[in-house]
């Protein structure tokens, strides 16, 4: 509670970025579901699909700079706002669509738009505002919403598309969102703790002025930023990848389709169940230790789909590689915006972003083209491995350089003087 006698928001602020991040991730990945059902009733080619789903990933990766900014002068809770507006209106207009080119405009631009406004950054922001000492848990409670995002609204997407139709199901999950994301974003998020009389974590006092005047602030941030951001794009090289190809290198080792969902479901599940237990790995050993040990198995999990003959493997595969997908992000995200100005962590965030999201497209772009010389997806997934060991290297170095530490108990707290005797 704060002076005033006023319960902390902060965790009210987290759990509502958690129901943007479901919505917003839940449309964008149920995009996919629609891809083959509209190309079979509109006659559309995949291939003029798959241009509009780069171009909606090219946008929304292109945007995080100028999201970043936004975020810094008009507040996340604005910025998240909008964009969840943006996706709906996205949806609401493809149950319109009739036409190939109608569907290049809308879906590109409105719903690449939508989400990066609505996705992590803002949300990156939002909790890293509202939590400094408490920040890499927080982190991965909000970014358990991505994994909800895939379990609850991927398995009604396609009951609604297989029941109702395309646009019925448009219709429908853009209307759900209308009335419970947007409405939550809109009236009870508020963009950092001051507005409330509050400081981050619950303190008496700002914890985050101690950091900025920490001497590791200069001594270390640059050299750990940089190790960070390299090992974070060589993350989302692999990331992507894994998340768009998967299903087709299940089907070439002779699954099913339905084979090649149900692993990506494996996938979600393992995250989701890891994202509650990296503040307490975190505390217990280390944000970056976590990491490394994250790279290092992702890297082996790799190994092991190169390596597989059957569908059946992948199955093994899918749970080492959620444990070390996902989970990774509110790690990597609290080790780079320690130390940083709250007030500029948007322009920060932005930049972080577009470099995930164009290594998560070069992936995505060398493993489609890999499949496509060689006829199956395996140099790609040893290479992944490969960088996934780079990374690990960086990690290692990170572990070695010198960081801030952030405080375990309030800066302002001083222990009781001594009684006189």
């Amino acid at each position: 509670m704060d002076r005033s006698g006023r319960r902390f928001a902060g965790r009210r602020m987290v759990a509502v970025s958690m129901l943007v991040m479901t919505a917003a991730f839940g449309l964008n990945f149920a995009a996919g579901l629609f891809f083959s059902p509209l190309s079979q009733r509109h006659g559309w080619s995949v291939g003029a699909l798959s241009v509009a789903a780069a171009a909606n990933t090219a946008i929304t990766g292109l945007l995080q700079p100028v999201v970043g900014r936004l975020v810094d002068r008009v507040g996340p809770r604005r910025v998240l706002t909008v964009g969840l507006v943006l996706l709906v209106a996205c949806y609401a207009l493809l149950a319109c669509v009739r036409q190939l080119w109608q569907f290049l405009l809308v879906y590109p631009l409105l719903g690449g738009a939508g989400f990066a406004a609505a996705a992590t950054l803002a949300n990156s922001v939002l909790v890293s505002r509202w939590y400094v000492r408490d920040r890499a848990r927080m982190l991965a409670r909000s970014a358990a919403g991505i994994n909800l995002g895939q379990l609850l609204i991927l398995p009604l997407a396609g009951w609604l598309i297989v029941g109702y139709g395309t646009a019925t199901a448009y219709l429908a999950l853009g209307v759900m969102v209308a009335v419970t994301a947007v409405p939550a974003a809109a009236l009870l998020l508020r963009d950092d703790p001051a507005t409330l009389g509050q400081f981050p974590d619950g303190a008496t006092h700002d914890v985050s002025t101690r950091l900025l005047n920490s001497p590791a602030t200069s001594e270390g941030l640059k050299r750990q930023y940089r190790l960070a951001l390299a090992s974070f794009g060589l993350h989302a090289m692999s990331l992507y990848f894994v998340l768009l190809h998967l299903p087709s290198y299940v089907v070439d080792l002779g699954g099913a389709v339905a084979t090649g969902g149900q692993v990506l479901a494996c996938a979600a599940a393992a995250s989701a169940a890891m994202m509650p237990a990296i503040g307490r790995l975190a505390a217990r050993f280390g944000r970056e230790t976590l990491l490394l040990t994250m790279h290092l198995l992702r890297g082996a999990a790799l190994l092991l789909a190169a390596a597989s003959t059957s569908a059946w493997p992948l199955f093994v595969f899918a749970v080492l590689f959620g444990l070390s997908s996902f989970p990774v992000i509110p790690l990597t995200i609290a080790v780079l915006s320690t130390g940083r100005d709250p007030a500029t962590l948007g322009r920060i965030m932005g930049r972080i972003w577009l470099v995930h999201q164009a290594c998560a497209g070069l992936g995505v772009l060398a493993g489609g083209l890999t499949r496509a010389m060689t006829g199956t997806y395996r140099p790609y997934f040893l290479a992944a491995a490969a960088l996934m060991a780079t990374s690990s290297l960086l990690i290692h170095r990170l572990t070695a350089t010198t960081h801030i530490q952030e405080p375990l108990t309030d800066p302002c707290h001083q222990p009781p003087a001594p009684a006189n005797t």
